[in-house]
C-alpha cells in the first residue's frame, strides 16, 4: 500500500495520506561510467512530489556488460530502515525468481490497529486523570535513613565498569 500512497495538505492544513488504487511506475534506464556514478546520484537526486504517488524514483544504470547499479530513491515518510531491509529482501527474492509470500495484514490493519490502541490509551489516560483529580496523597514509605525537611535534587554519579560475566 504504502508504495501506492500520496501525502496531500488539504485547505484547513490537515495531512491526509491517500492510497490509490494503482499506480503508474517508470523505471528510468540509462547507460554510465562507473566513475560518473556520484555525479548521476546527485542529479538523480531531486526532491520528490509526495501529494502523487509514485513516492518513489527507480533508475537502472548500466555500468558494464553484466553490471547494473539498480537507485531506489525515496523520503523517509515513506520507508523506514525495518521496511527499507524487508524490502530489499523481498526484491532479492523476486530477482532470484522466487515468489512472496501472500500478506495475511495490510498497511490499512495496522492503521485500525493503531486507531483501537489510541482510543485504548486515552481512556486509561482519562482513568488516571480522574483518579489523581484531586491533591496527591503523601506516601509515607520505609526509608533506610530519615527525609530531610527540604528536598534536594543534589546528587552524586557513581561509575562503575561491567564485565562479560555481568552483561
Amino acid at each position: 500500500d504504502i508504495l501506492r500512497t500520496g501525502f496531500e495538505i488539504l485547505e484547513e492544513g490537515e495531512l491526509i495520506q491517500r492510497v490509490y488504487s494503482q499506480v503508474d511506475f517508470q523505471l528510468v534506464q540509462q547507460t554510465t561510467q562507473e566513475t560518473d556514478i556520484d555525479k548521476l546520484i546527485h542529479d538523480y537526486n531531486q526532491p520528490l512530489n509526495l501529494a502523487k504517488p509514485p513516492v518513489f524514483k527507480t533508475y537502472l544504470v548500466e555500468l558494464a556488460k553484466q553490471r547494473y547499479l539498480l537507485l531506489f530513491i525515496t523520503h523517509h515518510l515513506v520507508i523506514d530502515g525495518l521496511s527499507w531491509n524487508i524490502f530489499v529482501q523481498e526484491l532479492i527474492q523476486l530477482y532470484q525468481g522466487n515468489k512472496l509470500n501472500k500478506l495475511d495484514k495490510n498497511y490499512q490493519d495496522y492503521v485500525n490497529w493503531q486507531i483501537a490502541q489510541q482510543t485504548e490509551l486515552q481512556q486509561q489516560e482519562q482513568y488516571w486523570l480522574a483518579k489523581f483529580a484531586d491533591e496527591l496523597p503523601i506516601l509515607q514509605l520505609p526509608n533506610d535513613y530519615p527525609r530531610p525537611t527540604t528536598l534536594s535534587t543534589q546528587g552524586s554519579i557513581f561509575y562503575t565498569d561491567l564485565g562479560i560475566a555481568e552483561t
